[in-house]
C-alpha cells in the first residue's frame, strides 16, 4: 500500500514523518496518512462497485467491464508474477492506473451524486495536499541520502 500512494528513492523515501517504513515506536503515528488513503481508496471503490447496480448507470456497464477486466488481468499478472518471484510493490499495479482512476472517479460520482463537481474538486485537493506533502519532503530527503553517500566515502 505504501509504494502504491508514494514510495521514493529506492522505496526508502516514505510519506510518514519519520521517512522509514516501520518506524518501531510510533508506527500508527507515522503511518495515518498512508491509512488515511487506503481508507478513501476503499470507499470509492465500493462506490464504484455500488454504480454496477444502479438503472441509470446500466448503459454504461461494457465500459465498467472493460474497465474491470483490464484491472483484473494487472491483478493477475501481479500475482503471478509474486508466484515466481516476490516483489510487494505496488508500483507494478501502476500499468492499471487509467482503470483505477475511472473507478475513483466513478466512485466520487456515486457518493457526490448531484455534486458531483465538488465531489471531484475535493478528491483534486486532496491529491494535490499529498503531492504538495511529498515534493516539501523530497528535498531533504535527498539530501539526507547523498550526505550520508559522502560521508561513507
Amino acid at each position: 500500500i505504501r509504494s502504491f500512494f508514494g514510495a521514493f528513492g529506492y522505496m526508502d523515501i516514505f510519506l510518514n514523518s519519520s521517512g522509514v517504513p516501520r518506524p518501531p515506536a510510533r508506527a500508527m503515528d507515522t503511518e495515518i496518512l498512508y491509512r488515511m488513503l487506503l481508507v478513501g481508496f476503499l470507499i470509492l471503490t465500493v462506490g464504484w462497485v455500488l454504480t454496477l447496480r444502479k438503472t441509470d448507470w446500466k448503459k454504461y456497464l461494457p465500459l465498467h467491464a472493460v474497465n474491470g477486466l483490464f484491472l483484473f488481468l494487472i491483478l493477475v499478472l501481479y500475482l503471478r508474477f509474486n508466484m515466481s518471484y516476490f516483489q510487494a510493490q505496488g508500483r507494478y499495479v501502476l500499468p492499471a492506473i487509467a482503470p483505477i482512476a475511472i473507478g475513483i472517479g466513478v466512485g466520487v460520482c456515486y457518493f457526490a451524486k448531484d455534486r458531483w463537481k465538488v465531489g471531484a474538486v475535493l478528491l483534486g485537493a486532496i491529491l494535490l495536499g499529498v503531492n504538495a506533502y511529498a515534493l516539501n519532503r523530497l528535498p531533504s530527503e535527498f539530501e539526507t541520502r547523498k550526505t550520508e553517500i559522502v560521508q561513507l566515502n
